[in-house]
């Protein structure tokens, strides 16, 4: 299911990425990894449908792996000194490729593997929706609870966090 590719892809480099940096790496629904609030690394997945079927899927993955490398608007993260590109390949082909393998809605397994890292939970939102975020859902939506307790889930888009 094309809806969960992005999480599912996200967790599998957050284990393999892990090793290689300083700090545990949350998960920003729907595609960035994040280390001590600065992002490592992006997904980007894109399909070419026909007759409404995926033809086609294309998996992108950034990893920051030097700060010069990255524009300094935001705040980053990267991977140690001296992890080389051959290094990240070597880690994170296989994950990926198991991920992108794997079939249907997120189990309550990679539900609760995806809790364990999410860097939004509990955090309030300026977009898509006002509110405070409230995890995921098994087809890959975020759980968004706004001001007078309505839990809207939010399929698509950008998580856009407010300032602290």
């Amino acid at each position: 299911m094309l809806s969960v590719l992005a999480l599912r892809v996200g967790m599998a480099l957050a284990d393999a990425l892990e090793p290689l940096v300083d700090g545990p790496i949350g998960l920003k629904w729907p595609n960035d990894l994040l280390v001590q609030g600065g992002k490592l690394a992006g997904i980007l997945i894109e399909a070419r449908w026909r007759d409404g079927q995926p033809e086609w899927v294309a998996i992108g993955i950034g990893v920051n792996r030097l700060a010069d490398d990255v524009p300094i608007d935001r705040p980053i993260a990267t991977v140690r000194t001296g992890v080389t590109p051959e290094d990240l390949l070597a880690a994170i082909v296989a994950p990926v490729r198991a991920a992108a393998a794997a079939r249907g809605l997120l189990t309550a397994v990679e539900c609760d593997r995806w809790a364990a890292r999410d860097a939004a939970s509990g955090r309030r939102t300026v977009q898509p929706v006002v509110g405070t975020v409230e995890g995921i859902t098994a087809a890959g939506g975020v759980r968004i609870r706004s001001a007078d307790g309505l839990v809207q889930t939010v399929q698509s888009g950008s998580l856009e966090l407010e300032s602290a």
